[in-house]
């Protein structure tokens, strides 16, 4: 019985991870306070060019990826889940119940130890 609890919890997420990702555009503003676009457009309204090419010349970035736990899935989860968030974005909706289906036929352990795929 738990395991079976887990195992639905498992998909809400799936679901769920889906459901954001159809809906990213939606929620943020790809062109908002924060991005290079946005940083861009006020550098050139307010003319400050020279200040910007200023600072850069100390701005290093170290770029870290890391993932939740739950966003490592076997590539058949991870195919189920593109999948469901492209119907997801077309509004097809009679196809999403076929995609939750198959999600719940697939195993997301292998019996194997296998380095888990990452999610993007």
């Amino acid at each position: 019985m738990l395991f079976r609890f887990v195992q639905y919890v498992e998909r809400q997420v799936v679901l769920f991870d889906a459901l954001e990702d159809a809906a990213f555009r939606e929620v943020h503003d790809l062109n908002g306070i924060g991005t290079l676009k946005h940083l861009e457009s006020e550098v050139i309204q307010e003319d400050k060019a020279d200040a910007l090419q200023e600072k850069l010349k100390d701005f290093s970035i170290r770029l870290v990826l890391t993932a939740h736990p739950t966003q490592f899935y076997p590539g058949s989860v991870l195919g189920i889940i593109n999948d469901l968030a492209r119907v997801l974005r077309e509004n097809n909706t009679s196809v999403v119940n076929t995609y939750l289906m198959q999600l719940g036929r697939t195993p997301f352990f292998k019996n194997k130890n296998q380095p888990p795929t990452m999610r993007r």
